[in-house]
């Protein structure tokens, strides 16, 4: 009971992380009731919660011990129904709430940690509620009545209620379910009357329509109370408080898909279906209905559509349909063949684009049922397609590219984009790709593709490529012969776009890429059908999308990849293809697995190289996949270990050159066994990694002898900063800061000083600083971290112009910029324990702590920045000097605490950063 009284804290932390041992815990005693049963679903019909009994066969002898486990638990469980039903939060389907100032509003978003939270406990409360469903049934009527009373009113509350009524659809059996529901409708109904003011009703009538749609079975059961409840939303669509209206349409949408087929036929007593009076009052119906309301209901309407058996009635009822709709699109049509300047009216290609998004809602539900009303009105979209296309150019020649930013252009092309997502959305569901080939394809490739290759770059969609993408995926190897001129018309003009950087036109590029290994699954013999140009730079541009910054497109060019080696295997042209792309494909692979921007492709990285490395080991091919005049005597196996070889001893020049050879041997070995060879290229990454780091190290750490041999007496400036350039000198006076006399080392005043140094008579352009003290001890690893952690630190200096000062000598002191950007790698060296928690005893501090950096720092704040975010020392106050520090590259640096000749803790506190800048170290 101790948990269940935490879980009732009023904190969502605490509630979220108690609900994983309720739901853990409900779900076992689930499991122990269903002994002997085997799977059972414990949400119904509504949603698909199952779980397994793998222990099924052990029941006999566990009912007992689980029926004792359960009455033990039974006061606790008590505790949690009666917590979950009233803490149930928003699902997804709701859209009318309460805001923070108390107003009822719309809300659309989708906090997916809400969600989460939501799908926990209602799966916590359907096992619960198959543990107990009486006292479930209890619990809710009662807070019903508290309800009725007036005693626990509010928004909140009746909403919550509700959430956890529709949340355990399916939990009951179909009799008990029956009555509970006719129950809680009817209180609800009471409720709704009892209730004055629209936001009090809106709240209700919201909640009646969730709790009506979470239960389809019960509707499916009952068609007088469904009848009703349909005719009841349709009421609601004529309520113009806000929200009201979204939940009717987006209940009765649900309604529809769950219960279609009751729709479309003759009930008991009824005369006709009851899709035919809701067709004849359509206009009645939606007359207060915003534009995308009505694509819903025409959605909702679409879905009884399709589920009609008989064809006949199948095209009346879509011709009812779409007789309001169309009659508005022939008007438009019909004013424009008289003048055609009523397109260019803004209220007209509104109008348009609101017609084909409801043709698009329709058809996404209807399938191939809505064929016949596309062939109605295919021809005239083409048209305006065309009309469109060609006035978005006469603007833009007119006015240059900056008319794609004006707003007619705008809803031109949102016409044009309606158009096309129509035209894919019949495709995709499409029974008879021979008819859509033959009646279809033609007439849109020639308005498609002409337009997509002619207009200017601004003005391309990349729902045209989305559209062939769909084509290839949808009709296949009927598509094929279509492919070369699908090419020719959009992959140069799109390579323009897309290979420029890596960045714009994000949209076109991942339809492009998707486009291609659609052509590559369903239509691979077209890619022999275009010019061997062409074939190279697709080939080359799927290399290219692997290399893409972007995860998806990364995605998209390795299992492009992927999918032409398989098919090419064993082709005709097999080996002309190794010949032409095998190295340069393994090439650019390699790059990707080593480099550190695309880890999350390992998996498919690692399929792709074994696949290459089998074909060669096998002797699949056949054929050269080198120059023989350029190794002459070398077979396929020889040459490519060399190649591999070379490739990755460039490229890690630091990695002997016997375990590179070892490594590679390996690879080519086991690339017979995927689970093998994958775990072989994840020890071969991690261990270049390792070992670029430790070879890293020891440069570094022979760097830090050189400079120990001039260490500065404690208390001392060193030699090296005495004889560099004038610097300088910033002191530090903050007593109380520091627990000293102003010095967080020893009490006296820290000096930081920043200047050249020499040494062997070369220049150092770098930046020294030295922090010097006599106190020795852990306590100045305690007070450096407390320095520099500390937002005063730079405040305190001695006036503003000094701080200036320093920033400004920094840039020119730490070396040149390097342009590349390396991954900060990032090993705690020689040190007992971590340094975060060795600072935290300052009696138990090792002899050196070291923190190596291996990498270029050339990001914001650079070094400063990633060494505090590993170990928490550095947090430098000053933004300008932080700025200025994020300019200049460091290569490798060693932060080190203490001092460790002495075998002890010294007496001075340095931070060494061995660097590029042009000397051998650094004292910082």
């Amino acid at each position: 009971m101790v948990l269940a009284r935490i879980s009732a804290v009023q904190d969502l932390k605490v509630f979220r992380i108690t609900l994983d041992y309720w739901h853990a815990l409900a779900r076992s005693l689930y499991i122990g009731m269903g002994a002997g049963k085997g799977t059972k679903s414990v949400l119904g019909a509504s949603k698909a919660l199952v779980v397994s009994n793998p222990y099924a066969a052990l029941a006999t002898s566990e009912d007992a011990a689980a029926a004792a486990r359960r009455k033990l638990y039974k006061p606790v469980l008590s505790a949690m129904r009666l917590l979950i039903i009233q803490r149930m939060p928003k699902p997804e389907e709701v859209l009318v709430v309460e805001d923070e100032n108390g107003h009822i509003v719309r809300e659309r978003s989708k906090d997916t940690s809400a969600m989460a939270l939501y799908k926990v406990m209602r799966d916590t409360l359907v096992f619960l509620t198959n543990l107990d469903p009486q006292e479930v049934e209890v619990i809710m009527k009662s807070k019903l009545v508290l309800q009725m009373n007036g005693r626990e009113w509010s928004w909140a509350n009746i909403s919550t209620l509700c959430w956890a009524i529709g949340s355990i659809s399916g939990a009951y059996p179909v009799e008990q379910e029956k009555r509970f529901l006719v129950h809680v409708i009817k209180d609800l109904l009471s409720l709704c009357e009892m209730r004055r003011g629209k936001d009090n009703k809106a709240v209700i009538a919201a909640n009646i329509m969730y709790v009506v749609g979470q239960y389809p079975r019960f509707l499916l059961a009952h068609w007088k109370f469904l009848k009703t409840v349909v005719t009841k939303l349709f009421e609601f669509m004529h309520e113009r408080h806000e929200g009201v209206q979204d939940m009717a349409c987006d209940t009765f949408l649900k309604i529809a898909q769950r219960c279609r087929r009751k729709f479309v036929t003759v009930q008991p007593q009824e005369s006709e279906p009851f899709i035919v009076p809701i067709l004849s009052q359509l206009q009645a119906i939606t007359q207060h209905l915003e534009p995308s309301q009505i694509q819903t209901f025409f959605e909702a309407i679409g879905c009884m559509i399709a589920d009609q058996p008989d064809a006949g009635a199948r095209d009346e009822h879509s011709s009812s349909l779409f007789s309001w709709p169309n009659s508005v699109w022939s008007q438009v049509m019909a004013s424009a063949a008289d003048d055609s300047s009523v397109l260019n009216e803004l209220s007209t290609m509104r109008t348009l684009a609101d017609l084909l998004r409801t043709n698009v809602a329709a058809a996404r539900s209807m399938g191939h049922a809505y064929l016949s009303q596309l062939g109605g009105i295919y021809l005239d979209i083409l048209s305006v397609y065309n009309y469109y296309s060609e006035l978005i150019s006469s603007v833009v020649a007119e006015h240059g590219e900056v008319a794609t930013k004006r707003v007619e252009v705008k809803l031109m092309r949102a016409v044009k984009k309606e158009a096309l997502i129509l035209i894919a959305t019949y495709v995709k569901s499409a029974n008879d790709g021979q008819l859509v080939v033959e009646r279809f394809v033609p007439p849109l490739m020639e308005a498609v593709l002409y337009d997509y290759r002619n207009i200017i770059t601004e003005a391309r969609d990349a729902e045209v490529l989305a559209l062939m993408e769909t084509m290839a995926r949808s009709l296949k190897e009927l598509f094929t012969p279509v492919v070369p001129h699908v090419l020719d018309a959009v992959f140069e003009v799109t390579l323009e776009m897309v290979t420029h950087d890596y960045d714009t036109h994000m949209d076109v590029r991942i339809a492009f890429f998707k486009m291609l290994r659609a052509f590559n699954e369903h239509c691979f013999p077209a890619f022999f059908m275009v010019s061997a140009d062409v074939f190279k730079y697709t080939v080359e541009a799927m290399v290219w999308a692997m290399e893409h910054h972007k995860l998806e497109i990364a995605e998209l060019g390795v299992r492009s990849l992927l999918e032409l080696l398989d098919r090419v295997n064993g082709s005709e042209v097999a080996n002309e293809f190794y010949a032409s792309f095998f190295l340069n494909i393994m090439t650019a692979v390699f790059a990707v697995l080593t480099d550190t921007l695309h880890k999350t492709g390992f998996r498919l990285q690692v399929q792709l190289l074994q696949l290459m490395f089998s074909l060669v080991e096998s002797d699949t091919i056949s054929a050269p996949i080198f120059d023989p005049a350029s190794a002459p005597g070398e077979d396929n196996k020889s040459f490519a270990r060399k190649y591999v070889t070379d490739l990755l001893s460039n490229a890690f020049a630091n990695v002997a050159p016997e375990e590179i050879v070892s490594y590679v041997d390996d690879m080519f070995q086991l690339s017979g066994d995927a689970g093998a060879f994958k775990s072989h290229m994840r020890d071969f990454l991690i261990s270049i990694r390792q070992y670029s780091a430790s070879v890293e190290k020891e440069a570094m750490e022979a760097s830090l002898g050189r400079g120990r041999a001039n260490e500065p007496t404690p208390g001392q400036l060193a030699e090296s900063m005495a004889l560099a350039p004038p610097s300088r000198e910033i002191v530090m006076h903050d007593p109380d800061a520091y627990g000293g006399e102003g010095n967080p080392f020893t009490g006296e005043a820290s000096i930081l000083s920043f200047g050249g140094q020499s040494h062997g008579g070369n220049d150092d352009n770098s930046m020294s600083m030295v922090v010097s003290g006599g106190s020795g001890g852990g306590a100045e690893a305690m007070a450096l971290d407390k320095f520099y952690s500390d937002d005063r630190a730079l405040a305190v200096m001695e006036s503003n112009q000094a701080a200036e000062d320093m920033a400004a000598a920094i840039p020119g002191m730490l070396g040149p910029h390097h342009p590349r950007t390396v991954e900060a790698e990032m090993s705690l060296v020689e040190s007992s324990r971590n340094v975060e928690d060795d600072l935290l005893d300052p009696a138990d501090v090792p002899t050196t702590h070291q923190l190596a950096l291996s990498g270029a720092f050339n990001g914001p704040n650079s070094l400063m920045e990633s060494v505090q975010a590993h170990a928490g020392v550095l947090a430098l106050a000053s933004s300008e000097l932080q700025a200025q520090l994020a300019q200049p590259a460091v290569e490798a640096g060693v932060l080190e605490f203490g001092n460790s000749d002495t075998g002890a803790v010294g007496t001075s506190s340095a931070i060494v950063v061995s660097g590029d800048g042009g000397g051998d170290e650094t004292l910082f």
